[in-house]
């Protein structure tokens, strides 16, 4: 879901708790808790990169829901785990792939945002050892670095 205006970010919010429950539907895998934590990233990391070849395959319209899904659950673990809130990105040129997704943004480090619309993305382009849960602690480290800076 693009994000232009603040309605928009308002109904994405409110659209979370529904998103989160069609995720864990779609999963279907008992290594998924979906409780949002750290460690419920490699379930739902596996199942993205099983089901796309490349991340121009969750652009698709058909794919859309679960794209939403998916970033929704990532941003939700990075509030739940790092302390942020959902925003949205309008830095980017209006052309620009990453332009108007809902992003995160730490709460103690200016400097942080993440777009997990992008982090999806990125998955599946790299198809790399860089899974969804190491990028996580990457910018964890980075935020822990950051708040312990005088």
């Amino acid at each position: 879901m693009r994000i232009r205006t603040f309605d928009d970010l308002t109904d994405w919010k409110e659209r979370i708790p529904r998103l989160l429950d069609e995720l864990r539907a779609m999963l279907q895998d008992p290594a998924f808790a979906g409780d949002l934590s750290v460690a419920s990233l490699d379930p739902l990391d596996a199942f993205l990169m099983q089901s796309f070849g490349k991340s121009a395959d969750i652009l698709k319209k058909e794919a859309a829901p679960v794209h939403d899904a998916a970033a929704a659950y990532i941003g939700e673990v990075y509030l739940r785990n790092i302390g942020s809130e959902w925003d949205w990105e309008m830095v980017y040129p209006e052309n620009h792939m990453y332009y108007g997704w809902p992003v995160v943004e730490s709460i103690e480090v200016a400097t942080l945002m993440v777009c997990p619309h992008g982090s999806v993305m990125s998955r599946l382009n790299q198809r790399t050892d860089m899974t969804l849960r190491k990028a996580y602690e990457k910018i964890k480290q980075y935020h822990d670095r950051e708040v312990q800076r005088p």
